[in-house]
C-alpha cells in the first residue's frame, strides 16, 4: 500500500471518527433537554402539592363553620366529603411520591448515562489523537526513506555522468 493511500485511509477513519463525535454530542445534548423537562415537571408537581394542601385545609375550615351555625345533616355530609378529601389527598400524596422517586431514577440514570457519554468521548479523542500520530509518524518516515533514495539516486547519477565524460574525455 503506498503512503498516499494510506494517509487517504487515515483521513477517511478521522473522518468516520468525527462524524461519530458529532452523532455523541447530538446524544448528550437530547439528554440534557430530557434533564430539563424532567426539572419542570418537579416543579409542577411541587406546586400541585402546595394548592391541594391549601384546599385541604380550606375544607376543614369550612366543616368548622358549619358545626357552629348547625345542621345535623349538613355536617354529616361534609363531613364524608372532608373524609373523601382527605383520602384522596392521600392517594395524591402517594402517587405524587412515586413520581417523585420515578424522576430521581431517571435523573441517575440521565447522570449515568452522560459520565458514560463523556467516558466514550474521552476514549474515542484519544485513539483519534493516537491513530493520527502513529500515520503521521508512518508517512514520515517513508518520506525520510524516500528522500534518501532520491539522493542516492542523483548521486549515482551524477557518478554515472562524471564516468562518462571521464571515458569520452579519454
Amino acid at each position: 500500500m503506498s503512503q498516499a493511500e494510506r494517509f487517504l485511509e487515515a483521513e477517511q477513519k478521522a473522518k468516520e471518527l468525527v462524524a461519530s463525535l458529532k452523532a455523541l454530542q447530538k446524544e448528550i445534548s437530547s439528554y440534557q433537554t430530557a434533564t430539563k423537562e424532567l426539572d419542570l415537571v418537579r416543579q409542577g408537581l411541587l406546586d400541585l402539592v402546595q394548592s391541594t394542601g391549601q384546599a385541604a385545609e380550606g375544607t376543614s375550615e369550612a366543616i368548622r363553620v358549619l358545626r357552629s351555625i348547625g345542621g345535623p345533616e349538613i355536617l354529616s355530609h361534609l363531613e364524608k366529603l372532608s373524609q373523601k378529601t382527605e383520602q384522596n389527598f392521600a392517594q395524591e400524596r402517594q402517587v405524587i411520591a412515586e413520581l417523585f422517586s420515578h424522576l430521581e431514577e431517571l435523573s441517575q440514570k440521565t447522570e449515568q448515562n452522560f459520565a458514560q457519554e463523556r467516558r466514550v468521548i474521552a476514549e474515542l479523542f484519544s485513539a483519534l489523537e493516537t491513530r493520527i500520530g502513529d500515520s503521521v509518524t508512518k508517512v514520515i518516515a517513508e518520506l525520510k526513506k524516500s528522500r534518501t533514495l532520491i539522493l542516492v539516486n542523483v548521486g549515482l547519477s551524477g557518478v554515472a555522468v562524471l564516468l562518462g565524460i571521464i571515458a569520452l574525455v579519454r
